[in-house]
């Protein structure tokens, strides 16, 4: 009996033990498959069993895996480390490249441990799915090595002497080629236009053929039409084999290249030219190499970003302090005009006086001409100041600029000479502008004279005509502009060009790169005023060796066009007897007057102001003519005085005079339509003529 019982207690026990290791094995199972790794179970390299999520990371079902070779699931690259950790009893973690059922690989990081089971010494291993933690680092690594890049660019753009966009591109290209081994490396910049591309920079790993400066044939063809349209990479292994670049192959043959990568610059979504790598042999560009050189050159399009917003500033910086020093300038030479035109007036009407006097073979005559030369002169030279200062008196009327350049083509002929080719690209349908018309003669001439001057042994000269619209993009990067239609006269040269320091002085007046005695350095300063008093702008390009390029832009107005009035030539001295007064304070400039008209047979009533001229009136019941009469003047101006009179004697016409400057008449009222003005200095032929047709009026 006590055997029995012993031998109940033991059957109890050994059920008891089969029962807690039944749910001990449920437990073990329900762990296995609620686990997030992959869980494997082998014994002697053959899979015993594995967990619903290894078959999900590998791709397969359970039932396709279990009994399979465990080196079947490991990539070929990795099954030597495998199988030397598996026969070391490696216990440590390590990551090795799956093979999953599609033949792609996954990263897993392995732990395994040699545990019994069902009877067996087995090796249980868990694998985890690494692949986001691989890309997080990678991407890491991939910053890091842009940042290393961006920061050697930015050190070395720092270190060069310029700051301009073709040291910083220069410093982008070597960088970028050392980085991925690569030959050659350019980078482009468009023009304004986006017509042309040129090559900006470029590294070379050998001496050979270079591009630089060279402009490339592909502003139109399907290469940038790419970069324009889509804004992303262009990448060939083999350009000779790329119909889509059949238009620039012969370019880039001559050059060797073979495998291209061609990124875009861009700047706030505008396409401003491009960053490229080469080889000279088939190279198939990675998608790190594609993703590392867009990146750069997206910072690099934000560094030439700022590069350019800093040069504009530069540049209108440059243009504001230009304008007020010629704003200055103009002032002090408009304060002297009055002073200068009165003491011309008197001393060259006087000389003709004399000259009148003189008999043909008197010794004084010559010296009588070289005074009223030298007097000439001087009053040329105020007038070109005047026009420089922006106040000369100015008679605008509505023109097309291209009837002016015809009708000049043979005078401009004779100015240029038999060595300079004269070409005109005058543009149909040309907008009307306002504009003096001896003016605009006047600069046409000076341009052109200018132009000859910088081509002494020949060359070609343009002149060219066309409509502008002036945009606020375009407005925005020039000082002292206004947007909207502009009539554009242009004149080119094939000559010496300029320095920037010399474009930066060249409208100052009296400036000059001529040798003594061969100009005054007023014909550019005499361009400039007139420009800016027809409420114009003037642009400088120039390129030393290349040729200089001035664009002058005239506002376009809604008026009807007439042709200009040309002064008769050969006015004679016509006489007359009506009576006129003449007021004037300046006691030369009225006794001049008085001589020349007195002359001519006119009886003169003379007061030196206002005030007189009204008293000497109030007590004359005869007639008078004309008054001729200085605007500016001490007490009651000329204005005020005709007003005066007019309203005593309807009949009676005014002439006014004055050696003030344009905004010192406006002031006056005289610059009316219909007001007579004549400009001092005058000589007596220019004021008898004036005079007379004021009378026959």
């Amino acid at each position: 009996m006590g055997d029995d019982l012993g031998r109940n207690k033991t059957m109890e026990t050994s059920e008891w033990v089969q029962e807690v290791l039944r749910k001990s094995e449920e437990n073990l199972s329900w762990l296995f498959e609620a686990t997030f790794e992959g869980i494997g179970i082998s014994y002697k390299g053959r899979i015993l069993d594995i967990n619903q999520q290894f078959a999900n990371m590998l791709g397969y079902e359970p039932a396709e895996i279990i009994g399979l070779d465990v080196m079947n699931f490991v990539a070929p690259a990795d099954r030597e480390l495998v199988l030397k950790n598996i026969a070391a009893g490696y216990e440590g973690a390590y990551e090795h490249l799956a093979l999953r059922k599609d033949g792609s690989t996954l990263p897993v990081e392995v732990r395994a441990k040699t545990l019994p089971y069902k009877g067996r010494i087995a090796r249980v291993t868990a694998i985890r799915d690494i692949s986001q933690r691989k890309q997080a680092e990678e991407e890491i690594r991939r910053r890091n090595r842009e940042l290393a890049l961006l920061n050697r660019i930015i050190a070395a753009s720092a270190a060069t002497p310029s700051k301009d966009q073709e040291a910083i591109l220069e410093v982008a290209c070597r960088e970028l080629a050392l980085a991925f081994k690569l030959p050659h490396a350019t980078a482009t910049l468009l023009d304004q236009k986006k017509t042309t591309a040129t090559v900006a920079a470029e590294y070379s790993s050998k001496d050979g053929c270079t591009a630089l400066h060279q402009p490339i044939p592909m502003v139109d063809d399907p290469v940038f039409q790419y970069l324009f349209n889509h804004q992303t990479p262009l990448v060939t292994n083999d350009i000779q084999n790329d119909p889509s670049l059949k238009v620039i192959q012969g370019w880039l043959r001559q050059y060797g290249v073979v495998s291209l990568l061609l990124v875009p610059l861009v700047i706030e979504g505008e396409v401003i030219g491009s960053l490229s790598l080469e080889s000279f042999e088939t190279h198939h560009f990675s998608t790190e190499e594609i993703n590392l050189t867009w990146s750069v050159a997206d910072q690099l399009a934000g560094v030439l970003a700022r590069v350019r917003l800093e040069e504009q500033r530069r540049q209108l910086e440059e243009q504001y302090y230009q304008a007020q020093k010629m704003e200055a300038l103009g002032r002090l030479t408009a304060g002297v005009a009055h002073d200068f035109n009165n003491l011309l007036t008197a001393m060259n009407g006087f000389a003709y006086l004399i000259q009148d006097e003189l008999r043909p073979d008197d010794p004084l005559g010559e010296m009588v001409a070289m005074i009223l030369q030298s007097g000439q002169r001087a009053a040329d030279l105020v007038r070109q100041l005047l026009a420089f200062s922006r106040k000369q008196i100015i008679q605008p009327q509505v023109l097309n600029l291209n009837m002016v350049v015809a009708e000049m083509d043979k005078m401009l002929q004779r100015v240029i000479g038999e060595d300079i080719d004269l070409k005109t690209v005058l543009t149909p349908g040309l907008w009307p502008a306002k504009v003096d018309p001896t003016q605009i003669e006047q600069l046409i001439v000076n341009l052109v004279v200018n132009a000859r001057d910088a081509m002494p042994r020949g060359g070609q000269l343009i002149i060219e005509t066309a409509n502008v619209v002036k945009d606020d993009k375009y407005v925005a990067g020039h000082l002292d502009t206004q947007p909207g239609k502009y009539v554009m006269l242009a004149i080119s040269d094939t000559g010496c060009g300029m320095s920037q320091e010399v474009k930066t002085h060249i409208f100052e007046p009296f400036f000059t790169t001529k040798e003594p005695g061969q100009g005054t350095g007023l014909g550019l300063a005499t361009v400039f005023g007139i420009v800016k008093q027809s409420g114009g702008d003037i642009w400088v390009y120039s390129e030393e060796g290349v040729g200089t390029t001035f664009k002058i832009y005239l506002p376009c107005v809604e008026e009807k066009m007439i042709r200009p009035l040309r002064p008769e030539p050969g006015w004679e001295m016509p006489a007359g007897s009506e009576t006129i007064l003449l007021v004037e304070d300046n006691m030369g400039v009225r006794e001049l007057i008085r001589q020349v008209l007195s002359k001519l047979g006119y009886n003169l009533l003379e007061a030196g102001n206002g005030q007189e001229a009204l008293r000497l009136m109030a007590h004359r019941p005869d007639p008078v003519h004309l008054l001729l009469t200085d605007v500016v003047m001490p007490g009651i101006s000329g204005k005020t005085l005709a007003e005066e009179l007019v309203r005593t004697r309807p009949d009676l016409k005014t002439l006014f005079m004055s050696g003030y400057t344009d905004e010192a008449i406006a002031q006056h009222g005289v610059l009316e339509p219909g007001a007579a003005f004549i400009q001092k200095p005058f000589s007596p032929m220019n004021l008898a003529a004036k005079v007379r047709i004021v009378l026959d009026r």
